[in-house]
């Protein structure tokens, strides 16, 4: 029961959070040309939201992320009602999450780097290595609490 009333929580955060931080992505990546105007300084910093490269990662990663949000809130909503298919998405969404994780993370190490470097921005920082950390641990509590034994025998 904790594990799908947390799993609505962070479903609903996870949601929140892409898809503003999406419409944020988009809306500095159209006005880079205005605000370079205003502020030549700012030029440099504002020329990243421009590469396609970067506004690819971005959107590809934050489009997973939000399907991955979807399937955990409407998974973790049929877990309460103890449905064998809130069973069966909250294992399917730990294990996407544990392979998105990764794959975000070693993405961010080896070929996004290219593209932070272009901009004069750090390609490793510590950052990625502690999001991979914390971005783990929820999926996995989520695997081990539902293949304890006899745990699937409780949904219907």
């Amino acid at each position: 029961m904790v594990i799908g009333v947390l799993g609505i929580i962070f479903g609903l955060i996870g949601l929140c959070c892409m898809l503003v931080g999406l419409g944020g992505v988009a809306l500095l990546g159209g006005m880079t040309d205005q605000i370079a105007q205003q502020s030549p300084e700012q030029a440099q910093e504002l020329a990243m939201f421009k590469d396609p490269e970067y506004t690819r990662y971005v959107y590809f990663t934050g489009a997973v992320s939000v399907v991955l949000s979807v399937l955990l809130l409407v998974g973790s909503i049929l877990l309460i009602g103890m449905k064998s298919l809130g069973y069966s998405l909250m294992m399917a969404w730990s294990f996407l999450s544990i392979v998105a994780n990764l794959l975000t993370t070693v993405l961010g190490l080896t070929a996004f780097s290219a593209v932070l470097e272009r901009h004069g921005q750090s390609a490793l920082s510590p950052s990625s290595l502690i999001s991979l950390a914390v971005g783990l641990i929820f999926p996995v509590a989520v695997l081990i609490v539902l293949t304890r034994p006899g745990m699937k025998e409780r949904f219907v």
